[in-house]
């Protein structure tokens, strides 16, 4: 996938020049946003990111001679999830907010088509060079206690309707035990630092990015600090 944008360089200075930068999507991508990285780097130093002017620029994919929007950059962090740039990029997926956009666009006198999602319109090939400061990061919150996080919704659902609801000591024992055995599911500790990556309205669930990690946990909303 490529981002491009007329955001500052490596150099934080100049801004107003056309960048593009190589990504690829995390191992487990969110509905209501996707998260990229350089995967010469992978988040664990200084790579290629979006960064401050950045923000609404698009990320492409090309596939048999045709260009898709994939979606558009909204937040970006440093490595390991500090201030800066060349760690994530965060996206908003054109699947998810496509129809919204489209309906922006048109309320505000412009004209588009719900039909051009792909296009095979020529595009300019800028230098690859990071379109690199950050133009917003997720707020970062910590764990109340320590508590079980999961890689889908449905087994932090499950985990908290056995442990909280139902209150089966047994039952959730079990359950714990067979998601941590086969990796679909892991402990994470008292006070960990957590960055919210999706938060459904009719959910008691929410997922978490920990500290230093490229792909977000499933969790109860009470286990997380508020903002």
């Amino acid at each position: 996938m490529t981002i491009t944008g007329y955001g500052v360089g490596n150099d934080k200075k100049v801004l107003g020049t056309l960048r593009s930068a190589k990504q690829v999507v995390t191992g487990n991508p969110g509905k209501l946003q996707l998260r990229l990285f350089d995967p010469e780097t992978r988040n664990r130093s200084s790579g290629l990111s979006s960064c401050a002017g950045d923000a609404g620029g698009p990320a492409v994919k090309e596939q048999d001679g045709k260009i898709t929007l994939v979606g558009i950059m909204v937040w970006g962090t440093g490595p390991n999830d500090q201030e800066g740039c060349g760690g994530l990029t965060g996206l908003v997926p054109i699947s998810t907010y496509g129809d919204w956009i489209i309906a922006v666009v048109k309320e505000s006198g412009g004209s588009v088509s719900s039909e051009r999602v792909e296009t095979t319109r020529p595009v300019d090939r800028p230098n690859q060079v990071s379109p690199s400061v950050q133009e917003s990061r997720v707020t970062a919150r910590t764990l109340k206690l320590a508590t079980l996080g999961c890689k889908t919704r449905e087994d932090a659902d499950k985990f908290l309707k056995l442990f909280v609801i139902e209150k089966d000591k047994e039952a959730t024992q079990k359950f714990v035990m067979s998601r941590v055995i086969s990796g679909d599911c892991r402990m994470l500790d008292k006070s960990q630092e957590v960055s919210p990556e999706e938060t459904p309205i009719f959910s008691d669930s929410m997922c978490v990015r920990p500290k230093g990690e490229v792909d977000c946990l499933w969790v109860n909303k009470g286990m997380v600090t508020p903002p």
